[in-house]
């Protein structure tokens, strides 16, 4: 448990901005010197990214997202104040049955059952191509992420990269976390962006589960 405390308190001074291309994720000498746990933190996410990329390939979350992804090939590009404002208004919402779908569809299922399977991960969240969340394990504070950096990283001009974020203490969550971002593929295709919270918590234990 020392040890534990340990690596939170330096994992919350430690930048984990680990890319790589097509789900290959790098980093460099300099970020696993910069804590004295930052190998041991990142052969961990290593294993979780692992787990996420068999989540990834499930049809239900695919589907839905191709899906997501031709409602918007069908309508006209929505400039960045408008997806704003149905934000700020899904925000508002809450509670109505559009908003709360978003705990309850396919993908959102299959994402919670993954979850009770994999309770390291006390949030996961997925979005389309425009950055609008389609299905989350947990109400986020907000619905659309395209205006979030680390989107717009992960997104990669549209071939998608894996990034593991910045160790931080994670509100809805109440965990301190190590976020990871994913691009989801179908056939090779970028269909989506993945943001998934790992609790720092669960690197003391010897299982992965």
């Amino acid at each position: 448990m020392k040890q534990l405390k340990a690596l939170i308190l330096s994992a919350m001074l430690v930048t984990l901005t680990a890319c790589g291309n097509q789900g290959k994720d790098t980093l460099s000498k300099s970020d696993l010197e910069t804590g004295e746990y930052a190998d041991e933190l990142k052969s961990h996410l290593d294993v979780r990214q692992a787990q996420l990329n068999a989540l990834f390939a499930n049809s239900r979350i695919t589907q839905t997202l191709m899906n997501a992804n031709k409602r918007l090939a069908e309508e006209t590009p929505l400039p960045e104040a408008r997806y704003q404002a149905i934000d700020q208004n899904m925000q508002k919402m809450r509670d109505t049955y559009n908003v709360q779908l978003l705990l309850y569809n396919a993908c959102a299922v299959k994402l919670k059952q993954f979850q009770a399977e994999h309770p390291a991960f006390v949030e996961i969240f997925v979005t389309d191509l425009s950055g609008m969340n389609v299905c989350q394990t947990n109400m986020t504070t907000d619905f659309y992420q395209a205006d979030e950096k680390w989107w717009q990283v992960a997104y990669h001009n549209g071939l998608g990269k894996v990034c593991y974020g910045e160790i931080e203490y994670d509100d809805s969550a109440s965990e301190v976390v190590a976020p990871i971002y994913m691009p989801i593929y179908e056939h090779k295709k970028l269909v989506g962006i993945a943001k998934a919270l790992v609790a720092i918590e669960d690197i003391k234990l010897s299982e992965f589960n």
